[in-house]
């Protein structure tokens, strides 16, 4: 029913035009890739879980540090049957769903196998939740006026500050967010503050260590372990692959 395999990829290697005959599970555990499959692209970094359906076409390039992946292929029902609804595919950031099915496949002892398919299924319930969410239901307004403001230029993001002024919980206001955006709120503002980076550099000519700065981050040490993660690669190597 379960087939594993555990898939690493050089810095920059180039997987194009692929398909897979079953249901299809990918868990980046280390580095990241960009993935586009239709008309869709995605920035895949460390935590991030992909669930495709069986045929489903689509291309990848590795970041500058390679990256090295967990794949599960399954029975495309077995999508149909937990409910979700990957058309072509779903992503989503689960860290810690991620890190249960990493520990399963290092499990040495005689439940290795029952650990694999429960952390397998939780991944994909958590994906069917999270797609479920996003079809069913708008975020409410008040909501919204969160992630506007976690968008204004020079934000400060502090979650118990946006909470107080919406008039919600803290905790009620983390879930309301990575259920309605994919990710944490942290997450979001980090990747939209080096997607305004990425524009820069792809625009400009500007310093790296200026942008830095005017862009909220400590020094350029900072941006660039910031866009490691949410790219892959660092931003001096994004700026020479844009020209």
């Amino acid at each position: 029913m379960l087939f594993l395999e555990l898939a690493r990829l050089a810095p920059g290697d180039r997987l194009r035009g692929h398909a897979h005959g079953e249901g299809h599970l990918c868990v980046v555990s280390r580095g990241g890739f960009r993935e586009r499959v239709a008309r869709r692209r995605e920035d895949c970094g460390e935590g991030t879980v992909r669930v495709s359906r069986p045929g489903t076409e689509h291309n990848l390039t590795a970041g500058e540090v390679g990256a090295a992946c967990i794949v599960a292929s399954f029975p495309g029902d077995v999508l149909d049957e937990v409910g979700v609804n990957a058309s072509p595919s779903l992503f989503l950031r689960a860290p810690a769903a991620a890190e249960s099915f990493r520990a399963a496949l290092r499990d040495e002892g005689p439940e290795r196998e029952w650990r694999i398919e429960c952390a397998l299924y939780e991944l994909l319930a958590q994906s069917a939740r999270r797609a479920r969410l996003r079809r069913a239901e708008l975020p409410p307004p008040w909501l919204l006026r969160v992630r506007d403001r976690l968008a204004e230029p020079g934000a400060r993001p502090e979650l118990r500050r946006l909470a107080v002024a919406e008039s919600v919980d803290p905790c009620h206001l983390a879930r309301a967010f990575r259920d309605h955006f994919g990710l944490p709120a942290s997450d979001w503002f980090r990747k939209l503050r080096v997607a305004r980076v990425r524009n820069r550099i792809s625009r400009t000519r500007e310093p790296l260590a200026a942008i830095a700065l005017d862009e909220g981050f400590a020094d350029q040490a900072h941006l660039t372990r910031e866009f490691r993660w949410a790219c892959g690669i660092s931003p001096g190597a994004w700026r020479r692959a844009v020209g």
